[in-house]
């Protein structure tokens, strides 16, 4: 099972879902990392956190999302209850 979530729950919480970069190489995958600084959002203020990012990758010739890590208070749970799971196409706001 490549799509089974876990969370780390420590400060800053750590959560993961799907394939790490390395994994996707090996599978032959052409990912996109899409990354973002999520340092300065409330929930990591309001916790006083000085590290907090996400990740996600995506498939390119799939257009679908075949990973998520997050780093954070937001990162509690949150693979398990994302919007975009993996195997799902990406769509981005524009």
């Amino acid at each position: 099972y490549a799509v089974i979530p876990s969370c780390v729950k420590m400060v800053p919480a750590l959560s993961t879902v799907g394939l790490t970069e390395e994994e996707a190489a090996e599978a032959g995958l052409d990912v996109k990392i899409l990354t973002s600084d999520t340092h300065d959002w409330f929930s990591s203020k309001s916790h006083a956190e000085t590290v907090a990012w996400a990740k996600v990758l995506v498939d390119e010739k799939a257009d679908k999302i075949v990973a998520a890590h997050m780093v954070g208070t937001m990162a509690r749970g949150q693979t398990t209850r994302s919007p975009w799971p993996c195997g799902t196409a990406y769509r981005p706001a524009h």
